[in-house]
C-alpha cells in the first residue's frame, strides 16, 4: 500500500497529485489487461479498448473486470490533464487511490482463477 507521509510528502500539497498519478497509473494497467486480450489493441484509448473487450465477450456485465472498467473510465476521464475545470468537483484523495488498487487486485485474482 501507499501511504501520504514522510518528510517526502505533504498531506495538503501533494495527495491529491500523488492519488491522481495512481489512478492514472492504475488505468493503465487496464489498459494493459485489455491489450493483452485484444488482437489489435495498440494506441486506443480505454474507452474504446472496454467496447471491444465488451463485444469480444472479453468484458461481462457483472463482473468485477465491468466494475473496474467503468470505475477506470470514469476516474480517467475526471482526473485528466486537460480537464481542471471539472477536477475541482472530484474527490480525488489518497483513499481513492487505494481503492482502484483494491479493485485490480480483485480482478487481477479473478483472471487468474477463473471460476469453473
Amino acid at each position: 500500500m501507499f501511504f501520504v507521509s514522510g518528510p517526502h510528502l505533504s498531506r495538503h500539497t501533494d495527495e491529491y497529485p500523488l492519488s491522481r498519478a495512481i489512478v492514472g497509473l492504475f488505468g493503465g494497467v487496464l489498459e494493459a489487461i485489455l491489450a493483452d486480450k485484444l488482437p489489435a489493441a495498440r494506441s486506443k484509448p480505454l474507452g474504446v479498448l472496454i467496447g471491444e473487450a465488451k463485444d469480444a465477450n472479453i468484458i461481462q456485465v457483472g463482473t468485477k473486470l465491468a466494475a473496474l472498467s467503468c470505475m477506470m473510465l470514469y476516474l480517467r476521464n475526471h482526473v485528466h490533464a486537460d480537464r481542471d475545470a471539472a477536477r475541482m468537483a472530484y474527490f480525488i484523495d489518497i483513499n481513492v487511490a487505494k481503492g482502484c488498487k483494491v479493485a485490480v487486485d480483485w480482478v487481477i485474482a479473478d483472471l487468474l482463477n477463473p471460476a469453473p
